[in-house]
């Protein structure tokens, strides 16, 4: 996969290696405020949310053929799949006892 990624974003593997990147910068970043955001309004809403954006993300990666944009669909994929973690473990937190 990487040799299409790269003919088709024509870069180099340090510029796959930043499209690569791009997911974890938004899923590191989120860690904290998604936890923050599930203790004030829950996972339900919050993870109808995050599945919306990452969808968003996958399909806009999909479907675009400039680096740039390809990087953003990456992040949006990377900032919903924060969530997902972050709500597993709330929701293992709530549902069981110690």
């Amino acid at each position: 996969m990487t040799v299409q990624l790269m003919r088709e974003f024509k870069i180099d593997a340090a510029g796959l290696a930043v499209l690569g990147s791009c997911f974890y910068y938004a899923y590191v970043g989120m860690q904290i405020p998604a936890g923050l955001l599930l203790d004030r309004y829950g996972a339900r809403k919050l993870l109808s949310f995050a599945v919306f954006v990452s969808a968003l993300g996958v399909i806009l990666f999909a479907r675009t053929h400039n680096f740039y944009l390809a990087g953003f669909a990456r992040m949006l994929v990377g900032f919903g799949s924060a969530f997902s973690f972050v709500s597993a473990l709330y929701l293992i937190a709530n549902w069981f006892s110690h």
